[in-house]
């Protein structure tokens, strides 16, 4: 079986499918290696992929990715964006006192 990816006519991200499937309206198939989806806050990954014509990118916006951080915090063991700022927070203070 020859599997593609489907994308919608906005470039995002619809399945894997082979070349049996029934395309609807305005999908077309790439012919590339799926995305990789971010399994929880903190890992890397996409949240909503997007083919730009050569390679997969990040179609989600910032108050997206932020919203999707927050729905998926402690669900992994990678840090969440919050505790990553929170880090560089500690440690921008931690150096001041520092000098």
């Amino acid at each position: 079986m020859n599997e593609v990816c489907v994308i919608d006519p906005s470039g995002q991200f619809v399945t894997v499918a082979d070349r049996d499937y029934e395309l609807r309206e305005g999908e077309r198939f790439v012919e590339t290696a799926p995305p990789v989806f971010r399994p929880a806050a903190g890992y890397p990954g996409f949240v909503k992929p997007i083919w730009n014509g050569e390679a997969w990118t990040e179609g989600a916006t910032f108050s997206e990715l932020l919203r999707w951080e927050l729905e998926h915090m402690n669900k992994g063991e990678g840090k969440t964006i919050w505790e990553t700022l929170e880090d560089s927070y500690r440690e921008g203070v931690n150096s001041a006192y520092d000098q």
